[in-house]
């Protein structure tokens, strides 16, 4: 949980001139992850359908030099307005929440990231954390890009 005194939040937004559910249909379908995120080399759901609470995705992320399977659960999904997961495997688990709202002409992106951790994982956890707050005023451009271009 955000705040928490063992876990740090990272937290970014951008404006994007598209609608808040273009913004959504486009970051949320896990087929297009890999065109707007760097790291995703993969992504894909185990639960058929549309996306909703409950559903259940992937992504193989590469990370340090490897490519890692991360397992994960949809734990917000409301089209046009907020969506979020939750790591279910591994040591140290993402939690991420998109929030769309309308701003001028376009869509306030907020996007939120921490990282629970089970057992003797702080140091990883830490260095996670320390990547993506490196990264923090980038990570949302290429969404941008892709959506404005």
């Amino acid at each position: 949980m955000p705040g928490t005194a063992d876990t740090r939040t990272v937290e970014t937004s951008i404006v994007i001139a598209r609608s808040p559910q273009d913004v959504y249909d486009y970051a949320t379908d896990i087929e297009r992850l890999p065109e707007w995120r760097a790291d995703i080399v993969d992504a894909g759901l185990d639960t058929p359908g549309p996306q909703r609470v409950g559903s259940r995705g992937w992504d193989a992320a590469r990370i340090m030099g490897r490519v890692r399977r991360f397992d994960w659960e949809v734990t917000d999904a409301v089209p046009g307005k907020s969506y979020g997961v939750r790591g279910t495997t591994g040591p140290v688990r993402v939690n991420v929440v998109f929030g769309f709202a309308p701003q001028d002409r376009g869509t306030r992106v907020d996007y939120r990231l921490w990282f629970t951790g089970h057992g003797p994982v702080g140091i990883m956890r830490h260095l996670l954390i320390r990547r993506i707050e490196a990264e923090r005023d980038t990570i949302l451009v290429p969404l941008k890009h892709h959506l404005e271009a």
